[in-house]
């Protein structure tokens, strides 16, 4: 809401207990340490919020701090807030530890937010505690902070959206300390993201099974793999490792009730193997491997460049959305990392449709007739990802935090299922279309290639050739001597045995019919020359 702003920053003094940052190190590629250094910081992504020393609050302030999603009844069992240890640092206690701190935590219904609180007068001025607008029918949960900390107290929640705040009512600045956890009936999971969980085991057995396939059918085949073959193999076990990594990061963020490293690698796998495939389907574009058997340095280098740029600013939008999930940060701080991302993407796609222009034009010219269906189907195939990954991305950008049970369903769908089901499908249609051959693709064969670019210049300057050859039979040889043997794969074999080198031997090798006689005719036209 836009009166949020009255209530002073949301974040300040939100610090919540930050654990050490864990232990990354370095891995055997490159990329991944990166993305493991990217996610390394430990947020408490669970519905446990941890009070410290450090967060003052100042007098007559309010803070909202989190968002909390509790099952509701009918899902099977009732959700609890627990308000652990709390007490507050005031001065006050000091000297008389039965003294009033002012310092109050507590729930709020989200979508009643402001039927509850009033943003100019939230604070009983006579007793020092929290003075809701209306108090008949509101399921308001307030704890107040002691000098001495307290036991546990259970409330029931019953279900809905909550928003954790923390105020001061007391004259003076303090501090408060303790732990707020809420324990829905299958753990302390968000009860909009319990859902990844069954999504996530249902894309790990996909995976796997796309990965045995795809393995089998390149050991099958082995001496007709390009490297295509191989990114595409890479790409599921990326998949594997994020399904894997996130599967176990949630079953721990549910039973515990805080992010492990494995969840933040994760999310971090996830972006790598966005990034990796982007990386194939450009490689593919331009040919890399495959029309040609080496990858020139400038194409290394382009395809490195573009792979780290689409993997960190990945990697920053899905930290920025995992926290927006919790909270309500500004719009420049999520639209930021989404805009970088998006710059990434059309600098990528823009690459890849200018690759797959003109190797769809190199192989009209050496007429290819197989492989270039094999990569109009392709342009076609990555042109249909590219519109649902930026309509996927906008779905994501709409999905605001804080929104009622009826649209958890679209926040775990668009997060993860939908993203999962399209990615899957495009891998499974890129294993039809780049399976291993029986035969390898013509464009693969570098003597063929030669002849293929040698009959199309003869083609392009057969005409002149021919006019050439008309003047030679004027003018006389301008050289009598035999005439060295031109012999190419197949192609006839011309020598000049009478050693006269007259133009009746071009005439019956002219009438001998097939391109490749021109190119001999030619050959034999240069050496006279």
């Amino acid at each position: 809401p836009r009166r949020a702003s009255r209530l002073g920053d949301p974040t300040r003094g939100s610090r919540a207990r930050q654990p050490a940052m864990a232990s990354c190190g370095r891995v055997a590629v490159v990329a991944v340490s990166i993305v493991v250094s990217c996610c390394c910081p430990r947020v408490a992504q669970g519905q446990i919020h941890y009070f410290d020393a450090g967060m003052a609050l100042d007098r007559f302030s309010l803070h909202a701090l989190t968002f909390v999603y509790a099952s509701s009844p009918n899902e099977g069992g009732t959700s609890t807030a627990r308000f652990s240890g709390l007490h507050s640092t005031a001065e006050v206690c000091k000297k008389n530890t039965d003294a009033s701190t002012g310092i109050q935590v507590g729930l709020v219904p989200w979508e009643r937010f402001w039927d509850v609180i009033d943003p100019e007068m939230f604070c009983n001025p006579s007793t020092h505690q929290f003075k809701p607008i209306d108090e008949s029918g509101q399921e308001v949960h307030i704890v107040s902070a002691p000098c001495i900390p307290q036991e546990h107290t259970k409330v029931q929640l019953q279900g809905g959206v909550y928003a954790l705040v923390a105020m001061n009512c007391g004259t003076n600045s303090a501090g408060v300390m303790g732990k707020v956890s809420v324990i829905n009936p299958h753990g302390y999971l968000p009860a909009n993201e319990y859902p990844r969980l069954s999504v996530h085991v249902a894309a790990l057995i996909l995976y796997i099974l796309e990965a045995i396939s795809w393995g089998a059918l390149m050991i099958a085949r082995t001496k007709q793999l390009l490297p295509i073959h191989y990114g595409l193999l890479c790409v599921l076990l990326m998949g594997i490792l994020e399904s894997s990594f996130l599967l176990v990061g949630l079953t721990d963020m549910n039973q515990n009730g805080e992010a492990r490293t494995l969840l933040n690698v994760g999310n971090g796998a996830a972006a790598l193997k966005g990034a990796s495939a982007l990386t194939v389907m450009l490689a593919i574009a331009l040919g890399a491997g495959v029309l040609s058997p080496d990858v020139d340095d400038g194409t290394k280098n382009k395809l490195t460049s573009m792979f780290m740029f689409v993997l960190i600013t990945g990697t920053a939008k899905n930290r920025v959305f995992a926290l927006r999930a919790m909270s309500s940060p500004p719009a420049w701080i999520v639209g930021l990392p989404v805009f970088a991302l998006a710059v990434a993407l059309l600098t990528v796609y823009v690459l890849i449709f200018q690759g797959f222009s003109k190797t769809l034009e190199e192989l009209q010219t050496r007429r290819s007739s197989k492989e270039l269906i094999l990569y109009q189907r392709s342009a076609g195939l990555f042109a249909v990802s590219a519109v649902g990954v930026i309509f996927a991305l906008l779905a994501q950008l709409l999905d605001t935090p804080g929104r009622g049970p009826l649209w958890w369903a679209y926040h775990w769908f668009w997060d993860d299922a939908a993203s999962q089901v399209f990615f899957l499908v495009m891998c499974g249609i890129v294993m039809v279309l780049w399976a291993p051959q029986d035969e390898p693709y013509s464009f693969t064969a570098g003597s063929d290639v030669k002849q293929l670019e040698l009959e199309r210049m003869a083609e392009e300057e057969g005409e002149g050739l021919l006019n050439s050859e008309e003047d030679a039979k004027e003018d006389g040889p301008a050289d009598s001597g035999p005439v060295n043997t031109f012999d190419t794969n197949g192609m006839h074999e011309f020598d000049d045995k009478d050693g006269d080198s007259d133009s009746g031997d071009y005439e019956r090798e002219l009438r001998r019919g097939p391109s490749a006689q021109t190119i001999g005719v030619a050959s034999q036209e240069l050496n006279l020359l």
